[in-house]
């Protein structure tokens, strides 16, 4: 009877021994899933955090598709810091189609600094003042812009914005057959425009078209051909510079692309 018991109670700790055995390596193959779960969880957040911000580039190249008729050409690049975003831009300048302040700049004597000093002459004849304008020869100079943005519709490249813009521009120059003698002068000038800015960027996530306007002050440093006869009768040829602001409105249109 004794023995039988004791065979009894030794299957009864066997059956207890591995039922503990079958449900502990369940129980860890159950975790051992769930934590796999996580895991791959994570990979696909972290995937799709990837696709997500190649889905949205924050960085873009444009040219000025109206900046031609001022004579320069500049290639801008744009990097997006969240709702703002930085727009670098450079090219070179050459033979200006139109510009409001060009022939006007001269007109008065009393600014202009003649490079014969302050000797006393009887005529001072500024070629700008006729209605004979002279030709000119243009050389190839430079043209700068830095321009920071604040987007206030949207995060990132898109939207209206408001900025300011700061350029630096020269254009370079041969004054020709100005009168009889056909002297050949140098000249150069020289633009410095701080501008309040405002516009708006529209586009896909790779064609990109922003248009804008500006109203600030130009900062003026031109020098030009002028030619004086002096008390004996002499014609004496050299240049006028002069140095003043004015008022200045910029319009413009850029169109490029993301990446």
């Amino acid at each position: 009877m004794f023995a039988f018991k004791l065979f009894f109670f030794r299957n009864m700790v066997k059956k207890l021994i591995i039922t503990g055995l079958v449900a502990f390596m369940a129980g860890n193959s159950a975790y051992s899933q769930n934590k796999n779960i996580v895991v791959l969880g994570s990979k696909k957040s972290e995937e799709s955090g990837k696709k997500s911000r190649k889905k949205y580039p924050s960085m873009a190249v444009k040219v000025s598709a109206l900046n031609f008729i001022a004579g320069n050409l500049p290639i801008c690049f744009e990097k997006e810091f969240h709702n703002f975003a930085l727009l670098v831009g450079a090219g070179p300048t050459f033979h200006r189609f139109y510009d409001n302040s060009y022939w006007s700049s001269l007109l008065d004597d009393d600014d202009a600094v003649y490079s014969w000093g302050k000797e006393e002459m009887s005529n001072v004849y500024n070629p700008f003042t006729s209605d004979i304008r002279p030709k000119f020869q243009y050389s190839p100079s430079y043209y700068l812009l830095v321009n920071p943005k604040y987007y206030y519709n949207e995060e990132g490249m898109d939207g209206g914005y408001i900025g300011v813009q700061y350029v630096m521009s020269q254009y370079s120059y041969k004054n020709q057959d100005i009168n009889a003698t056909a002297y050949n002068q140098s000249g150069r000038d020289r633009y410095t425009d701080i501008l309040l800015q405002w516009g708006a960027q529209f586009g896909d996530n790779k064609m990109i078209f922003e248009w804008y306007n500006g109203l600030g002050v130009r900062f003026k440093d031109e020098l030009r051909y002028a030619y004086a006869t002096d008390l004996s009768g002499n014609t004496r040829e050299g240049t006028a510079q002069i140095k003043k602001s004015s008022l200045r409105y910029d319009l413009g249109i850029r169109i490029g692309f993301k990446f």
